[in-house]
């Protein structure tokens, strides 16, 4: 009895476990991925579903003459997009997971000028706490913030169309920047640019999004919030375009929005811009008068004075600008492109948590001397930095480059290691919209190789430098270089 027992329990036991593990194999969360690629002339909407190991152009052979320049966005299980079909450009949506028909799958998601002939010209879709944003043209609007929810049915008033600067004229929103549960951004209400914030705790209505404060920000500087403070490049008669605050949890007055600081003093203007962020810190472009444009940072942790904010470096000595720029920060170090005047636009290290000296922050070249490395935009990937480069000694061309960084050493053909996509002097010259972050952990990108450009996938490795054969072709289509890689998750 003691043993049927036991053997009861046992089944009981693997049956159980059976189920589970049938249960999370069903519910395990798997990846699509969707991007643009310019082929034979034709932008083209492009898929690939690494569990099949297939890709192909979505819509081929009915939607030929479309273009995609406005982005796209996964959201909801689906892939929403701008396309110029016809003569017309709207807000388009494709379901993977239905089979393709014209006029069906993919298919205009809804008009939102249906009494003109007029196009929307959709742009900047974003997903972001269930909704989906972009910017549109309204039936009765300008060029305003548009909010659809898919849980609602398609109306007159889903997607939601705001209207910040009422009728016709446009307010543009742009620079969204989300920041809790809330999306904020830079509009122009007609006479000055505003900060705007969309709260998606409540519906879209005409109170729904609300201008948070109104002139000062300077929309094409950017801003970034640290702690529930926006900072921004403002604009006043006083002290010209500095450094500037305003604190989320007060509302708006006399003194928020505030200054900062006022790096070029007086009336003249420091024109801070090009905004990140590092913990508690923030990086930005700006001159004081008496250098060019530099690298400056503040520390938002600890009281303005005349060393916060601070010049990090002046790069280029004098009046003239280093051209910063490509700032990306990667645990305690800043990596960035500048040019000192002398050798040209090399890769720059800052080592934001050790003193400034003369080796902080420090140049590193591919290319000694006066000629140029053309570095270009990075990405940090699987504890390496991936960026494009040219070493004038290798006869290579301008190809990808990878710094392991948990070593300290720069001895470029070791470390970093250069990949030659582009075989022989031809260059690679491709990497400057495309390195993104796809499929869950995986590096996307697209490369010029002697077949044409195409788009690459690399997985994280085993801590070593990848291989040339490591760099997959999932999808082999030659055209141009692919780009707004965007993952979907099911």
């Amino acid at each position: 009895a003691l043993m049927k027992y036991f053997k009861y329990v046992l089944n009981l036991f693997l049956t159980f476990t059976f189920l589970s593990c049938s249960n999370l194999s069903s519910t395990q969360t798997k990846y699509m991925l969707f991007y643009i690629q310019d082929i034979g002339g034709v932008e083209s909407l492009m898929q690939y579903d690494p569990e099949t190991a297939t890709g192909k152009i979505v819509g081929e052979g009915f939607y030929q003459t479309a273009t995609y320049s406005g982005g796209l966005a996964a959201y909801d299980k689906k892939i929403y997009f701008e396309a110029y079909v016809s003569g017309e450009s709207h807000p388009w949506v494709y379901d993977p997971f239905e089979p393709e028909e014209a006029g069906v799958n993919p298919k205009i998601l809804i008009d939102l000028s249906p009494s003109s002939t007029d196009e929307s010209g959709p742009n900047y879709f974003l997903s972001f706490e269930g909704l989906l944003f972009f910017t549109a043209v309204g039936e009765v609007t300008g060029r305003e913030l548009m909010v659809y929810d898919s849980k609602q049915p398609l109306s007159s008033t889903n997607p939601y169309q705001t209207d910040l600067v009422a009728g016709t004229s446009s307010s543009r929103p742009d620079n969204f920047l989300t920041y809790e549960d809330k999306l904020y951004f830079i509009y122009d209400n007609g006479s000055d640019d505003a900060l705007g914030v969309f709260d998606t705790n409540l519906p879209a209505s005409s109170t729904n999004p609300s201008t948070v404060f109104t002139g000062l920000i300077e929309s094409n500087e950017g801003f970034v919030i640290v702690d529930n403070k926006v900072y921004f490049n403002g604009a006043d008669v006083g002290a010209g375009e500095e450094l500037r605050v305003f604190d989320l949890s007060q509302p708006e007055s006399v003194s928020n929005p505030s200054l900062v600081a006022d790096i070029n003093t007086g009336s003249g203007s420091s024109f801070p811009r090009d905004f990140i962020t590092a913990g508690s810190k923030i990086f930005f472009i700006a001159t004081d008068g008496s250098t060019g444009s530099e690298l400056w940072t503040y520390d938002t942790s600890i009281s303005v004075s005349g060393s916060n904010p601070f010049l990090v470096a002046d790069i280029s000595i004098g009046p003239s600008s280093s051209t910063v720029k490509d700032m990306i920060a990667y645990e305690d170090r800043l990596f960035f492109e500048a040019d000192d005047g002398t050798n040209g636009d090399e890769l720059w290290v800052y080592s934001f948590n050790s003193p400034l000296s003369s080796s902080n922050p420090q140049m590193y070249e591919l290319s000694v001397g006066a000629v140029s490395s053309d570095i270009e935009p990075f990405i940090v990937f699987d504890g390496k930095l991936f960026f494009q480069g040219e070493q004038d000694s290798n006869s290579l061309g301008v190809e990808l480059w990878v710094w392991d960084l948990s070593s300290s050493d720069f001895n470029p053909g070791t470390n970093p290691r250069v990949y030659d996509f582009n075989t022989g002097a031809a260059n690679g010259d491709y990497y400057r919209y495309s390195f993104r972050d796809c499929l869950d952990g995986s590096l996307c990108f697209g490369a010029v190789a002697p077949d044409g450009s195409n788009f690459y996938l690399l997985e994280p490795g085993d801590g070593g430098f990848p291989e040339i054969e490591d760099f997959e072709v999932p999808v082999a289509v030659s055209g141009d270089y692919p780009e707004e890689f965007t993952t979907l998750e099911y």
